[in-house]
């Protein structure tokens, strides 16, 4: 049994975090929410889908107030970072369609080819500005 893990982070405010068991051909979804702020003003939410060694992410961000919210996701395999980061902002002071807030998202993570798989993927929500040197994140 491979156990899926989705770590999340969070810039100067909390760290969520989710766990999914999963067998090598099982789909697993887990639900995962991170915010940022005191009431939470800007957050998202949504579903992992976990697969044999990848992972497709959807879910919807919110942004109010100055600035824009940005989600990072990475994806990992026993610690070490596989493939690029992935990022999307929402801004609710745009007109743009592709980032007005609130904003769906969805795109696949992981690698085919890489025996095992993935097995987590680390969220930051980042209000403004992202700096990885403040994430948090902690196991559920």
């Amino acid at each position: 049994m491979t156990t899926k893990k989705l770590a999340a982070g969070v810039l100067a405010a909390a760290a969520v975090a989710l766990g999914a068991p999963a067998t090598a051909n099982a789909t697993i979804v887990d639900p995962w929410v991170i915010c940022n702020g005191t009431n939470c003003d800007s957050s998202a939410q949504g579903d992992i889908t976990w697969h044999n060694r990848t992972a497709n992410v959807s879910g919807i961000i919110w942004d109010q107030g100055f600035g824009s919210t940005t989600i990072k996701f990475r994806a990992y395999a026993n610690g070490k970072q596989i493939g690029p980061e992935v990022a999307r902002t929402a801004n609710d002071e745009t007109s743009d369609p592709n980032v007005k807030s609130p904003r769906k998202i969805g795109f696949p993570m992981g690698d085919t080819n890489l025996s095992g798989g993935i097995d987590e993927i680390r969220i930051w929500i980042c209000f403004t500005t992202c700096v990885d040197s403040t994430v948090e994140y902690r196991d559920r």
